[in-house]
């Protein structure tokens, strides 16, 4: 039997702004108040990689980073998993929209922002990490996905 430890979660969405906040609305207790929220800006990212990085890849940092604090492992030694349901389907759109242009012009940024891994590849930059980061998709199941 394999066996798994969670030593750290991290939460960040529309009205769940971290772990500890959110128990109380994922339980019940409090009521659910789907604010919008603010605009990521992950501080361990260099400043290159933060101006380019997407608003998805930064939130996906931003809680990743949440589940490392709450481990207190290195981030370094850590290998990783970014779980989404369906990635940068807002950039994927931006690039289907351009290549209807004549003539179609695909920005390299918008390409760079539109592989699987983005986030992964930005974790990897943030911290000089070379442990194993892996990506994958599956759609309702991308969490129970990425726990295995």
């Amino acid at each position: 039997m394999m066996k798994a430890f969670i030593h750290g979660i991290g939460v960040l969405g529309p009205g769940l702004i971290d772990w500890p906040s959110s128990i109380p609305i994922l339980r019940g207790e409090h009521p659910f108040d789907p604010t919008q929220l603010p605009h990521p800006s992950p501080a361990f990212l260099p400043p290159n990689e933060r101006r380019r990085s997407s608003e998805v890849v930064k939130w996906s940092l931003e809680a990743a980073f949440q589940a490392v604090q709450a481990s207190q492992v290195d981030p370094k030694l850590l290998p990783v998993v970014f779980a989404s349901s369906g990635g940068e389907t807002g950039i994927l759109h931006n690039i289907c929209l351009s290549l209807t242009n004549s003539p179609p012009v695909v920005s390299p940024t918008l390409f760079h922002q539109s592989v699987h891994n983005a986030a992964a590849g930005y974790w990897s930059i943030a911290w000089g990490s070379q442990k194993s980061a892996t990506s994958l998709s599956c759609y309702d199941a991308s969490f129970v996905g990425g726990l295995l």
